[in-house]
C-alpha cells in the first residue's frame, strides 16, 4: 500500500483507511456447493453469477441453489449444519440490507423455495446499469483505449 510505505519513510502523514466489510455477505459462497467460495474460474457455471450476467440466468441459478433436506423445512442461519440456507440468507441480507434475524423471522414456516425465489428476485432486481453500459461499449476498441488513458 502506497500510503503505508510513505508513512513508514516520512512519518504519519496519511491516515490509513479501514475497510468496511459487513459481516453478512462479505464472502459470497457457491450456489451449488455452499461450503466453497463463489469463483469466476469455477468449471460449473451454475455455481455462481456474474456482474454482467443476464438477470434471467441469475434468477434460474438462484432458484436452483442448494438448500438442505430437513423435514419440515426450517429457514435458519447455521453455517455448520445448514450451509446452503445460510448462504442464501447471506446473499439476501447483502442485497436487501435486512439482518439475518429479520430474514429468519420473515421466512419462518415457509418452504426453501420461498427463500430461493426471494433471493432470485432480489439479485435479478439489482441495478442493471453496469451491463447496460458495458455491452454497447465492448466492441468499440477505440473508445476503450481512450477510457484507459
Amino acid at each position: 500500500d502506497v500510503a503505508q510505505r510513505f508513512n513508514a519513510l516520512y512519518g504519519e502523514i496519511f491516515r490509513i483507511p479501514e475497510p468496511f466489510i459487513p459481516k453478512e455477505g462479505a464472502r459470497v459462497m457457491s450456489l451449488l456447493e455452499p461450503t466453497k467460495k463463489m469463483s469466476t474460474s469455477d468449471d460449473n457455471r451454475n455455481n455462481g453469477a456474474g456482474l454482467l450476467e443476464d438477470p434471467k440466468s441469475v434468477t434460474k441459478k438462484s432458484k436452483r441453489a442448494m438448500t438442505d433436506s430437513e423435514e419440515p423445512p426450517v429457514v435458519r442461519y447455521d453455517v455448520a449444519q445448514k450451509p446452503g440456507v445460510s448462504n442464501l440468507l447471506d446473499l439476501l441480507s447483502g442485497v436487501t440490507r435486512k439482518t439475518i434475524a429479520e430474514l429468519e423471522q420473515e421466512f419462518e414456516g415457509k418452504m426453501y423455495g420461498h427463500l430461493q425465489g426471494a433471493v432470485a428476485d432480489a439479485v435479478s432486481g439489482m441495478p442493471t446499469e453496469l451491463p447496460e453500459r458495458f455491452h454497447p461499449s465492448r466492441p468499440d476498441e477505440a473508445y476503450l483505449e481512450q477510457v484507459l488513458r
